[in-house]
Formats: structure tokens, C-alpha cells, sequence
């Protein structure tokens, strides 16, 4: 504990002393004296209500005393869920990769190859002329070369700027050499600079205890994969990921390391994988063109490919999730039974954009998500993307009600108008993803400022649970 007396002091020469006592045990007591005008620290070994007085010897005058009361806590705050909660896109310690790696992380060069390549692995695969389909890859990367000078420019530009002696120089001399990415959790792609660990932090607040944040959250988890049981690979055979932490679901996971303790405040974050958001918006491109039908598509319907997709996705959400979240609750009660349970909601303007009033418009999809072809995201994939998010979290919303939960709002608010195609994103992007954790996992998910959204709605929350309400930020 530090004591600071330096406003209620004239001089720094001014006698001073602390009294630090117990409430509860009046016979554990400490007296230190205060020196000039620096802090004092007192080291105390126990939680509990305490009483501070501060005693000031004056000049010619009789000591005077002030007082104050403090009950110190350590609350325990505990973190389960899946992408959002464990930090994925936010790694402890970013990759830094090698010039040419680095290069490689660039997906529009990689979607230009694609965009060429595909047709003619298509006449290879279908066709069965294989050397056909490599000359015909060729001829056709050189009109697009022909059609495209301005990629084609960039590449050369990025090419140039790899070899420019002054980068060169500054890569050398950098003193940082080229290494992975570092998480607390590798296996579970968990970060300390999370959204809920960066809120734990913003809510602890100096002289009223301290907080005890476990993270337990693994990326890509469902309900039943991931916290009520191990997260699997396959359905069929179901082999788990997660032998590293024993084959346990996060709950038994936290109740085996919380032991008796009693949880302050669980969060969590779940339902995305559930009702597979990530797989509605690869079904969104997929179902686009024909030679992509084997993933489901059809033959360029974009409108019945996307009721279909919308339909599917809209059932998983009003008939299976809240199945799957009774279930949840009725765990949560037996194993942890924590004082106060969060659910956090999601974002769901992903890509809305800030439009030239400062209001919220539809963005057009760009970037991994565009293509010279039909397989792509329009503007009504990602209104109906969006519509979908609103139905999700209105689930959440009532089942949190419904539970005597908590719903942590604010994160949809906060991030409507930074889409993934808004110049001040609030998402990772694709080439951040690759140079940050050397994949492309962390796309889509809150980046640093999208993180700090994330935070301050759960800190907010966990002031008040906590009896610490904060002041707006």
C-alpha cells in the first residue's frame, strides 16, 4: 500500500506519521514515519477493512490527525469463451518476419494470382489437359498483366521498396531480429492484451483492492467444443485439439484451478461459432460461381444463394442457440457458480463505413473480399451479414435476461461506422493478421483501437459488479 502526503502537507519539512489498523483484528496495527514529501509504502499480508489516519505535527501547534476508512479485496475475474475473449488477431509479442516473408503477407497479390489461376486449374482438373491448363494459365497472366498495369505497378513498387539499399540498411541495423509470434497460450491463441484482460486493468481501481484475472478463453470454440467439453477438428471421428489442457472444456478447466474460490465476475464470450458466422461469409462468396457448387454454390444465383445462406444461418440462431445456451447456464451454476456472469455482445457492422456527414453507411466490401470474378461479397451480402449479427445478439440479449446475466452493450455501437473496408478500421486485416501471428486467423477480429472498444464496454461492466463504477472514459 502507498500513502501519499504530499497535498496535505505545508513543507516538506513537516513531521508527519501513518497509522495503518485493522478493523476486524485491532491488534494488527503499523506506524511508519513519513519522510519530506515522498509516498510511504506499507506492506500489509491481509485483505480486510482497514482504518487510515494520517497524524501532521504544525509548527507551534498541536498535532492534528486525519482519517479515512479502506476495505481491500482481491476480486477474482475469470474470462471463457472463443476468438473474441482469447485475443486472437492481438497477439503478446507481434512476429517480426523477414523482408521477403513480410512480402508475402500481402493477400491482394496473392488474390491477383488466384483470380488468374483458378480458371486454368479448373480446365486442368475438369478437362484433363494439364499441360493445357499451365499455357493457358500463362496467356492469360499476360493479358491480365496487359489489363492491370496498376497491380502490376504496385508489385514492382513493393519489389523495389524490398531491394531499396535504405530499407536494406534499416532491416539490418533495426536491432530486431526476425522471430515467431509469441501468445500466453500458443495451443489456445490467447493473449494478456485481450479485450477482457485489457478491461480488467481499466476497471481495477487504485486503494479499493486489486483483481486476479485468469484467461481461459481458446480460440474457435463453440458451446459444446471448446466450453462445455475439448474443441474437435472433425465432427465424425472427433479428435480433440485440446490435449495440451487434458481433453477439458474451459469450464472444468477454471473450476479445476479456482478450486473453492468463489468468482467474482465470469465473462464470456460465445455464439459466433455456434451459428457459424465465419462459414456464412465463406458460403457468401462460394455460392457466387458455378465451379465453386461443390462447396455449395449454384450457378451464379447470388440472390437464392444468399436467401439460402441467410435462412440457414437465421435457424441456427432462433432454434439451436438457445438450446445450446440452457446448457451452458445449467454448467456455469454446477461447476462455478460465480457471483456475476457478462456475456458480451459482437460487432456486427463489419463493413460499415463512416460516410462524409459522420453517420453510418454500408461500405462496399474490398480488399480478400472483392474479386475480378463473381466470388465475392457485395453490398448485400454484408447488409444481410449485419442483419444476421443483430438477430445474434438480440439471442444473447433475451438469454442473458432470462438467466439474471449481464449483457455487455456498447461494443456494436462502437464499432458501427469501422468496418473492414472503412479507412479507420476497427478490424484486423488480412495483411495485419499475416505479419502480426504469421496466418490469416486474426482477420476479422477487433485490431488495437477495436480492442480498446471491447474493453471499455466489460470494464464498465465490471466496475459496477464490483462496486467500483467508473467514471466515462
Amino acid at each position: 500500500m502507498v500513502l501519499d502526503a504530499e497535498k496535505s502537507l505545508p513543507n516538506k519539512d513537516t513531521p508527519h506519521w501513518w497509522t495503518v489498523e485493522s478493523i476486524d483484528e485491532p491488534e494488527y496495527s503499523r506506524t511508519v514515519a513519513g519522510f519530506g514529501l515522498s509516498p510511504v509504502e506499507v506492506v500489509i499480508n491481509r485483505l480486510g477493512p482497514y482504518k487510515i489516519t494520517l497524524e501532521v505535527a504544525f509548527d507551534d501547534k498541536p498535532k492534528e490527525s486525519y482519517s479515512t476508512s479502506l476495505v481491500l479485496r482481491d476480486y477474482l475475474v475469470v474470462s471463457i469463451g472463443d476468438s473474441y475473449a482469447s485475443g486472437e488477431g492481438q497477439p503478446d509479442k507481434p512476429a517480426f518476419l523477414k523482408p521477403e516473408e513480410a512480402l508475402l503477407c500481402n493477400p491482394t497479390k496473392a488474390r491477383a494470382f488466384l483470380e488468374k489461376a483458378l480458371p486454368a486449374i479448373e480446365e486442368m482438373i475438369y478437362e484433363g489437359h494439364p499441360f493445357g491448363g499451365v499455357m493457358k494459365l500463362g496467356a492469360e497472366a499476360w493479358e491480365w498483366i496487359d489489363a492491370h498495369t496498376y497491380d502490376v505497378t504496385e508489385i514492382a513498387s513493393d519489389l523495389r521498396d524490398l531491394l531499396d539499399p535504405r530499407n536494406l540498411i534499416w532491416w539490418a541495423t533495426t536491432g530486431e531480429k526476425p522471430h515467431p509470434v509469441v501468445w500466453h497460450e500458443s495451443n489456445a491463441h490467447r493473449s494478456y492484451i485481450s479485450g477482457p484482460s485489457r478491461a480488467v486493468c481499466r476497471a481495477e481501481r487504485p486503494g479499493r483492492g486489486w483483481i486476479t484475472y485468469l484467461g481461459y478463453a481458446r480460440s474457435g470454440s463453440t458451446i459444446q467444443d471448446g466450453l462445455l467439453g475439448p474443441r474437435v477438428l472433425y465432427v465424425d471421428d472427433r479428435p480433440s485439439v485440446d490435449g495440451w489442457a487434458n481433453d477439458r472444456g474451459q469450464i472444468q478447466e477454471v473450476a479445476d484451478a479456482v478450486g473453492g474460490r468463489t468468482i467474482d465476475v465470469l465473462v464470456v464470450s460465445i455464439g459466433g461459432n455456434d451459428v457459424g458466422f465465419s462459414n456464412a461469409l465463406l458460403d457468401f462468396m462460394t455460392g457466387d460461381v458455378g465451379y465453386f457448387s461443390f462447396l455449395g454454390g449454384s450457378e451464379g444465383d447470388d440472390e437464392g444463394e444468399r436467401e439460402r445462406i441467410k435462412a440457414n444461418t437465421e435457424w441456427r440462431i432462433l432454434e439451436k442457440l438457445p438450446q445450446k445456451l440452457d446448457q451452458l447456464k445449467v454448467a456455469i451454476d454446477r461447476e462455478l457458480n460465480p457471483r456475476h456472469v457478462l456475456i458480451t455482445e459482437y460487432p456486427t457492422g463489419l463493413f460499415t463505413e463512416t460516410g462524409t456527414n459522420g453517420d453510418v453507411v454500408d461500405g462496399e466490401p474490398d480488399g480478400v473480399f472483392c474479386s475480378m470474378f463473381d466470388m465475392d461479397l457485395d453490398k448485400s451480402d454484408g447488409q444481410v451479414v449485419r442483419g444476421l449479427g443483430k438477430l445474434l445478439n438480440g439471442v444473447l440479449q433475451m438469454k442473458a435476461v432470462q438467466f439474471g446475466w449481464t449483457y455487455v452493450s456498447g461494443i456494436e455501437m462502437g464499432f458501427d461506422g469501422h468496418g473492414y473496408s472503412d479507412d479507420d478500421t476497427y478490424f484486423v486485416c488480412m495483411e495485419e493478421s499475416c505479419l502480426k501471428q504469421q496466418n490469416f486467423w486474426g482477420t476479422m477480429h477487433p485490431n488495437s483501437k477495436g480492442t480498446a472498444v471491447y474493453a471499455e464496454a466489460i470494464a464498465n461492466e465490471i466496475g459496477y459488479k464490483l462496486g467500483q463504477p467508473r467514471s466515462p472514459h
